[in-house]
């Protein structure tokens, strides 16, 4: 008996062993992808943000581009940000820091720009929105959060401001756009940081747009010693987006349009002394002629807004650039 069922002892034991081996196979197999999704960042879904921050509560600010109030140390850091150039994808070679709080008036941007050669920071001092070759932080601000129009807010370590509009996904910029906004600046030992008072007056959104207490959200970064532009939320440089890359700022429940009202008065006098008048008939010795007017902006229902003025002070008047052309297109100026 023993002899005779041995040889199919052995077989059915040859077989355990392979349906083992197989069954060992398929789990090592099958246990494989699920380590690699562990160690793997997952991908953003369609449509959702690559970054997200949250904003904290405004308390006691002061911009002076110290950071040092209390406030600053409470609120969530954004940093990890990403070369557009001259090495893009690679990590900043400079660590960058940025937090935002709010309050019912206005958004508080704080961007501590960390510098290893502190005296190699570039700063020029020159007129608003004119550019410079100096370092520089913006921030972009989508208020629509329609993923295609940002406002944009910049300093230099000198203080000096830029602004512009930004619309279609990036592809249009509009130069003339300027806001009343505030921003400091310091340079320090361990590098330089930049303080921002953007006024939600100054931005344009509706609850509809907003709802949830989310905007969309971007730093930049520009080391100019090293041509080196640097994101948060990644941006290529071949990309024919922009906006929509964007991350979003969140956290700010119950935001509201603020009361868009702002009257710029003046004052102005002229005296005209004529030394020589009196071989002048029609001349007086001295003329004194006192001028009084304002400027006028108010925000009406439907996202418009209405600008007026009394008596303008046509001497505070930007006027176009000259500009010689001689090609065969049309020159075209900004609104002023």
């Amino acid at each position: 008996m023993k002899t005779r069922f041995a040889p199919q002892v052995a077989a059915v034991a040859v077989a355990l062993l392979a349906a083992r081996t197989a069954t060992a196979q398929e789990l090592a197999s099958s246990a494989t992808p699920a380590r690699s999704a562990t160690t793997q960042p997952r991908a953003a879904a369609p449509g959702s943000p690559a970054r997200t921050l949250r904003a904290a509560t405004a308390a006691n600010i002061h911009v002076d581009g110290r950071l040092d109030e209390a406030a600053w140390a409470t609120a969530p850091v954004a940093n990890e940000f990403t070369q557009q150039g001259p090495d893009e994808g690679k990590p900043a070679t400079e660590r960058t820091e940025a937090r935002v709080l709010w309050d019912g008036d206005a958004i508080y941007v704080g961007m501590r720009m960390y510098d290893a050669h502190p005296d190699s920071i570039l700063a020029q001092l020159t007129r608003r929105d004119e550019g410079s070759t100096s370092d520089g932080a913006r921030v972009f601000i989508d208020s629509y959060n329609d993923k295609r129009t940002a406002f944009v807010f910049g300093l230099n370590p000198k203080g000096v401001k830029d602004d512009f509009l930004r619309f279609n996904d990036g592809s249009g910029i509009d130069f003339g756009w300027d806001a009343v906004w505030e921003g400091a600046t310091h340079v320090d030992s361990a590098g330089w940081t930049a303080e921002f008072r953007i006024p939600l007056s100054q931005l344009r959104f509706s609850a509809s747009s907003v709802a949830g207490g989310r905007l969309g959200l971007n730093f930049r970064r520009y080391i100019a010693r090293r041509g080196e532009a640097a994101f948060w939320a990644p941006i290529p440089a071949t990309s024919n987006a922009f906006v929509s890359l964007f991350g979003e700022l969140d956290g700010m429940q119950g935001i509201r349009q603020g009361r868009r009202l702002e009257v710029m008065p003046y004052v102005s006098s002229k005296v005209d002394r004529l030394p020589f008048s009196q071989r002048n008939a029609f001349a007086g010795a001295t003329t004194f002629t006192p001028s009084m007017g304002a400027d006028l902006k108010a925000g009406l229902p439907g996202g418009l807004t209405l600008s007026a003025t009394i008596n303008p002070d046509f001497g505070q008047v930007e006027v176009d650039p000259a500009v010689v052309n001689l090609s065969a297109f049309e020159t075209f100026f900004p609104e002023r």
